[in-house]
């Protein structure tokens, strides 16, 4: 059985080998692998030096911002694990997903006004300085450590949690059917937070020294992918079988540019794929379901 190093560990080997390669960017913003990783690393220490321990699931209540990605890293770093929930959902919801997974901190910003009595909350934006206090050494975090605790959709009923290790996101960029994922690859990262598809849309360019190109608003308008295209870069993006079949429908020309698309969470519909393939014949369309499904 092949051993898998952390998630953090390998990005921590990016950071070193393409230290000033752009790996998030967020609208004007930008931020380096070499930064991302030290920021991260004093993440991770503020939270080991707040008591979070290996294994304690904590809750990320954070938009999908440059912090979000500091703060993921960093978790995943302090060898705990992450429980990524959208600022989105109705308070009822929220709540049914922290005590399910049992989750001992609450990371959120201070606008962000939820009570949850039985974890305690550290208020992202007012934590100050991260690499203040006392020098911490991190924890080894092994490969089959439980990385990511996700919901399924809760169509059929009551969301049902997913556990996710770091081997399994790892193995799934190992496999060649599954994408080409190298440092020339530009993916945007417009899902939920707590949807899979974004365990693809930022270990896919970030573990191999490519870019993730933050989309500001919170659902994803495809008349902004020419921009995206053309002025970020993108050339790979994740579309819902239902967007996807929409687009190639009715604004085929959105996909110029692009060199992946992955499409799932539905049935795809072969005539699309076919009419996509005959517009842009070295387009690679790959189609799948994630974990959550």
């Amino acid at each position: 059985m092949i051993e898998y190093l952390s998630l953090g560990e390998l990005f921590r080997a990016q950071a070193s080998s393409y230290p000033d390669r752009i790996a998030v960017v967020l609208g004007h913003e930008a931020c380096s692998y070499a930064q991302l990783d030290r920021k991260s690393d004093q993440f991770a220490a503020m939270l080991v030096r707040q008591g979070v321990g290996t294994g304690d699931p904590v809750a990320l209540l954070v938009p999908r911002s440059l912090q979000f990605m500091i703060a993921m890293l960093g978790i995943l770093k302090a060898g705990a694990v992450c429980v990524p929930v959208p600022t989105s959902l109705p308070k009822g919801r929220l709540s049914q997903v922290l005590s399910a997974t049992k989750v001992t901190t609450v990371l959120r910003f201070s606008h962000f006004d939820f009570e949850y009595t039985t974890a305690r909350h550290l208020v992202v934006d007012l934590l100050g300085r991260a690499d203040e206090g006392e020098a911490v050494t991190l924890p080894r975090v092994a490969g089959n450590a439980i990385a990511f605790v996700l919901f399924t959709s809760g169509s059929t009923g009551r969301a049902k949690p997913t556990v996710i290790r770091h081997h399994s996101v790892v193995g799934l960029f190992a496999e060649p059917a599954c994408g080409r994922f190298d440092r020339e690859q530009v993916f945007l990262h417009h899902t939920s937070c707590g949807w899979d598809a974004m365990l693809l849309e930022v270990f896919g360019p970030l573990l191999y020294g490519g870019t993730c190109v933050l989309y500001p608003h919170e659902r994803l308008d495809m008349n902004d992918l020419p921009d995206l295209v053309g002025h970020k870069n993108v050339n790979s993006l994740w579309l819902s079988a239902p967007l996807f079949h929409a687009v190639v429908e009715e604004s085929i020309g959105h996909l110029n540019g692009l060199q992946q698309v992955f499409t799932g969470g539905d049935v795809v519909r072969l005539e699309i794929v076919r009419i996509a393939q005959r517009e842009y014949p070295n387009l690679q369309i790959i189609n799948g379901y994630g974990p959550v499904e």
